[in-house]
């Protein structure tokens, strides 16, 4: 199995935004709560709400023409 490194956050926060500016019509965040994959987006112990926090962050930033 693969393995997406969590690199402080940074790993999605960058697949998301590459998502956004693909201009596609619509960008689809999923996630099967795969831990052992790292591509889990979830609230957990661990990371807390950033991966939401990430979300919410770049879409703001998406809407105000600029992606962070």
């Amino acid at each position: 199995y693969g393995h997406v490194p969590d690199d402080g956050g940074k790993s999605f926060r960058s697949m998301l935004q590459r998502g956004l500016k693909s201009n596609a019509p619509i960008t689809q965040i999923a996630t099967w709560n795969d831990w052992s994959e790292g591509t889990v987006i979830e609230p957990s112990i661990e990371f807390g709400y950033r991966d939401l926090e990430t979300i919410i962050d770049v879409l703001q930033a998406s809407q105000r023409g600029k992606v962070i």
